[in-house]
């Protein structure tokens, strides 16, 4: 089915179309729910995590602190050449 959209996108209608029929033959049960579940009319499509589960650790992944943004290691030291990092 990947491979039929990507035909899609570029026009090549006829090869989109091998390769739905392809899809349909090789896995006709997984075939006919996807489509199905593209063509619901009035409910929600998921797609990933629950956002809830986010929004209940939002401390732990957006902590507001005011450290820098990409902090330097503690042993890390430039040298005289700024291409360069040394590590002790």
């Amino acid at each position: 089915m990947r491979r039929a959209n990507i035909c899609y996108s570029q026009n090549q209608y006829s090869n989109g179309c091998k390769h739905l029929a392809r899809a349909a033959i090789a896995h006709p049960f997984y075939f006919a729910n996807r489509v199905l579940y593209e063509l619901r009319p009035d409910d929600i499509v998921f797609n990933g995590e629950d956002p809830l589960q986010f929004l209940n650790q939002r401390d732990v992944l957006w902590p507001e602190t005011e450290a820098p943004t990409t902090p330097t290691p503690p042993a890390a030291t430039t040298s005289d050449n700024t291409k360069s990092v040394e590590c002790a």
